[in-house]
């Protein structure tokens, strides 16, 4: 019999059991660390309870394997067999990055049919009134964004209003509610509620209180570059297993980039913003879309996309978060996008082991 402790990966989707938490809610594709096992249930981090023939041992190559463009070097797969503390990267500590970072963290399902009902999740949702607006945000391809507080329990959330007037914004609008609630995992940022309020849609999602890793990279360049390398790889390791549970359902993100990783307040990334989410189990490669600065060099030659186009964006926002700055950056925006096309990028520094250094090269390979 395995060891409780172990990791374990979610083969089929569970939904859990409504109304009861002890029943947690997984996705094909999650990590899990088992706690306990019994005959039909084993129960996992957060004190929840899964099917045990929905769940295989976990092995460091079954979900990165998946990303085609990878290596399986086991310098990049080492934390994945570890566990990470809350990332600070003001005043780390080798000994204090060690520790938990595949909690398994109950999802909240909502019902798109029911997206206009105050009660379409599976807690009671909470009606417009009763959140506090504090502040815009920045927000997505998509709608306004907004920090809320939601005045009975003091806490913050995410509002995200989006146009729910013409068939045109309720069919996006509600494409991609579908993708927040297909895609909810412990490495995505999650959908707790939708509702209408007058011509909107508005999605309430968990605040990631650490922002985005726009303020990470400039944080890192400010320590040591042994520190910054280890908390690179344990970032990557969140971030790689996010985009895997993604392609693992289909589904490209098409928007990779630093303002859409998001830091939870333990440290943990999360991969946000489905605007531009496209499903491509049908289709072998997507029309072309995402920050210019972050698509592949076959996105402006070719006109198309796939899902080596989120390998080589992920490849660059590495690049960001080792060394400060965009490998492809030049003077001016067409100069940078012709660095892209041709392949030219900025040698990366000696002090970058030569694992991660290749993984990251081979990212952003044409392919």
């Amino acid at each position: 019999m395995t060891q409780s402790g172990e990791l374990f990966e979610v083969v089929t989707d569970y939904p859990g059991k409504p109304g009861d938490a002890q029943f947690l809610p997984v996705s094909k594709g999650e990590i899990v660390r088992v706690i306990k096992q019994e005959s039909e249930w084993f129960t996992i981090e957060k004190k929840g309870k899964v099917p045990r023939s929905n769940l295989r041992p976990y092995t460091s190559t079954t979900s990165v394997s998946q990303i085609h463009s990878i290596s399986t070097s086991q310098k990049y797969l080492k934390s994945q067999n570890s566990t990470s503390q809350p990332l600070n990267v003001t005043k780390s500590k080798k000994e204090d990055k060690i520790s938990s970072a595949r909690s398994s963290i109950v999802q909240y399902p909502v019902d798109i049919k029911a997206s206009s009902s105050t009660s379409s999740s599976l807690y009671h949702a909470p009606k417009f009134e009763e959140f506090d607006i504090r502040r815009k945000l920045e927000g997505g391809v998509m709608g306004r964004t907004y920090l809320v507080r939601l005045k009975e329990s003091n806490n913050f959330f995410v509002m995200k209003r989006v146009d729910y007037l013409t068939k045109d914004d309720k069919d996006a609008a509600e494409e991609e509610v579908a993708q927040l609630r297909r895609l909810s995992s412990q490495y995505t940022v999650k959908l707790l509620w939708a509702f209408t309020r007058d011509s909107d849609l508005c999605l309430i999602q968990e605040f990631c209180s650490g922002g985005d890793l726009r303020n990470t990279i400039k944080e890192l360049q400010k320590i040591p570059e042994i520190e910054r390398v280890d908390l690179v790889w344990e970032l990557f390791t969140q971030i790689v297993l996010a985009l895997n549970h993604l392609h693992t359902h289909n589904v490209m993100h098409r928007d990779i980039k630093p303002a859409n990783i998001f830091i939870m307040e333990d440290g943990t990334a999360r991969l946000g913003d489905f605007g531009l989410a496209k499903n491509l189990k049908e289709d072998s490669n997507a029309t072309v879309a995402g920050t210019r600065f972050y698509r592949p060099p076959e996105s402006f030659m070719w006109q198309k996309m796939s899902y080596s186009a989120d390998i080589f964006a992920l490849g660059v926002v590495i690049c960001e978060l080792l060394i400060g700055k965009h490998p492809f950056l030049a003077e001016t925006e067409s100069e940078t996008i012709e660095n892209i096309k041709n392949a030219k990028l900025s040698s990366l520094p000696d002090w970058i082991p030569i694992e991660m250094k290749s993984i990251v090269m081979n990212m952003m390979i044409v392919v």
